[in-house]
């Protein structure tokens, strides 16, 4: 079973800190050209438009999940995280619901090591059962990424872009019975040299999955994945879309957490023959970062520096529970 939706995610105030997780590269040698700058004076002007929720504060991801935003972070919801992932060269697949960009704000941190980001996204694809909790094979899971991957180079090298790798675990999946988190990530680079490492958690719930994929520096890999774990502990389900309320009659997904590891309902679809219809989501295999995105790094670092405004988006109501 090939996977077809491994992604690298980004942000949009992470463009910048995107170029330098990745460690992009610029892909021009001569200096910038008076159509550079105005192409980067328009990026920086779309990055501007994106609303932030400052933490600390209480957000929501959609209609489905709630989030605690901690101190040194900012959510966008679904419309600036799409702007995000289209400034940084990424395709959204129209499940997006949030987009959380960190950065340490002090000016002992470098830009390259001070930012990271996570990408959410639901999939309302069915109550997914957990009886394989017991027997991942880590092996078997990565051989079919690294399938998978393979056949995402294929499409990324039609349209020019750098072909993708995985290298291997850096935590090999588990699941959380209490929880009900499906948890991995591994190290993964490109064809130009550049490296990045991808954390994913998969949170089940009544009717479909919630995924949150972390992308980070490997040297940030010992400071950042704590942190990771702390957002997602705090990360649930509203009310009636918990795991734990699923009802006979609900909805039940076609595929179980090995699959979900390996691409979710993009597995069961290359699995019934529609692979040849996958090209374009094949390409989200990996979600890399363009290098013209580099000078943004001082802008996001500036973002965090200052006070909110009024106009900074504000924390929806929490949703009224199910009678």
């Amino acid at each position: 079973m090939a996977a077809s939706n491994i992604r690298w995610r980004t942000t949009r105030t992470l463009t910048v800190v995107a170029c330098a997780l990745l460690g992009a590269r610029t892909t021009r040698a001569q200096a910038p050209t008076a159509a550079d700058s105005a192409e980067m004076k328009a990026r920086h002007a779309k990055f501007a438009s994106i609303e932030w929720l400052t933490g600390p504060s209480k957000g929501r991801l959609g209609e489905i999940g709630e989030i605690e935003v901690p101190k040194g972070c900012r959510l966008t919801q679904q419309r600036g995280a799409t702007t995000f992932l289209e400034l940084s060269q990424n395709i959204p697949d129209g499940n997006e619901v949030g987009l959380m960009l960190c950065v340490d704000a002090s000016d002992s941190a470098s830009d390259d090591d001070s930012q990271w980001f996570v990408i959410y996204t639901y999939d309302e694809s069915g109550y997914v059962k957990d009886d394989e909790k017991t027997h991942l094979n880590a092996d078997t899971i990565l051989k079919s990424l690294r399938d998978g991957t393979e056949e995402g180079n294929r499409e990324r090298k039609k349209r020019g872009w750098a072909e993708m790798h995985i290298d291997g675990w850096v935590r090999a999946p588990y699941y959380d019975e209490k929880t009900h988190n499906l948890t991995w990530s591994f190290k993964g680079g490109d064809s130009e040299g550049g490296t990045v490492v991808n954390e994913s958690v998969r949170l089940l719930g009544r009717g479909g999955v919630l995924h949150a994929d972390l992308v980070l520096n490997p040297k940030q890999v010992d400071s950042v994945t704590p942190e990771f774990d702390k957002v997602m502990l705090s990360t649930t389900f509203v009310p009636g879309s918990r795991y734990s309320e699923w009802k006979s009659g609900d909805k039940v997904a076609e595929y179980g957490l090995t699959a979900l590891i390996a691409g979710g309902a993009g597995a069961v679809a290359m699995k019934t023959g529609l692979f040849a219809k996958l090209g374009a989501l094949l390409v989200g295999l990996w979600k890399v970062i363009a290098a013209a995105f580099v000078a943004l790094a001082t802008r996001i670092k500036s973002l965090f520096k200052r006070k909110p405004k009024s106009g900074d988006e504000t924390p929806p109501s929490s949703p009224n529970s199910p009678s």
